[in-house]
């Protein structure tokens, strides 16, 4: 069985791609198979879910970011192939968690001794959205705020740097939601102005960490709320 390889091209101001062949270089030299394959600009269903039917792959390894994981990992939860992050984004919060490294050598042990670990996923339900997939986190809010607005503006390489002014952008007249959350059939706030953070894991970007007991293979979300009225209540939390 192959190795199927997915490198996201932009990830890393395009370091993704030198480490793809950089990991097929060495999957050679020990005799594995490899094939790469970029990632594309529309739903991972229509590119990678046919390439996936085609044959039984050993492994998937994701060479770029969270973002590339959170793209590939329904696809390879559906078909049942074990996945191994090589990190080349921001934070890596996948990698982080599992110990995954960006070299090589260490990426192909794991592909070749490795034992994969079952872990849980979260389904996002959004009115008027097609139901998606997250792996690490969920959130409502001032952060969801910040990430739509770098999303919608994004046209290459995103350094952290880059959080900068949707942050800034996201403060200046900033209303937040009020929430009201039910879990588990019972009320846990009601008309609560704020934010929210569904934790799968948890790791967060620059280690903030705030549903720091979640754990990604116990069959439970760890739910956050941060009650706060303004931008001052944001920095406060």
């Amino acid at each position: 069985m192959s190795v199927l390889a997915i490198f996201n091209p932009i990830s890393g101001a395009g370091r993704a791609r030198i480490k793809a062949q950089a990991l097929a270089e060495a999957a050679e030299r020990r005799g594995m198979s490899i094939e790469l394959q970029p990632t594309q600009p529309t739903p991972a269903e229509v590119w990678l879910r046919p390439i996936l039917a085609r044959g039984p792959h050993r492994a998937i390894v994701v060479i770029g970011g969270d973002g590339a994981v959170h793209l590939v990992a329904p696809e390879a939860a559906r078909a049942e192939v074990p996945l191994v992050h090589c990190p080349q984004g921001n934070e890596n919060l996948f990698a982080r968690e599992f110990g995954m490294s960006a070299d090589p050598e260490p990426v192909l042990d794991l592909v070749d001794r490795g034992r994969p670990r079952p872990v849980d996923l979260l389904n996002v339900s959004i009115p008027g959205r097609p139901p998606e997939l997250a792996v690490i986190m969920a959130s409502i809010g001032f952060d969801a705020r910040v990430v739509h607005d770098l999303a919608a503006r994004r046209t290459g390489t995103v350094s952290h740097l880059s959080y900068l002014p949707p942050i800034l952008r996201s403060a200046i007249g900033l209303s937040l939601p009020t929430i009201t959350a039910t879990l588990d059939g019972e009320t846990i706030a009601e008309s609560v102005p704020g934010m929210v953070v569904v934790g799968n894991s948890r790791q967060y970007a620059s280690r903030i960490d705030p549903a720091s007991r979640a754990k990604m293979d116990d069959g439970l979300l760890d739910v956050v709320i941060m009650p706060c009225r303004s931008v001052m209540g944001v920095i406060g939390w």
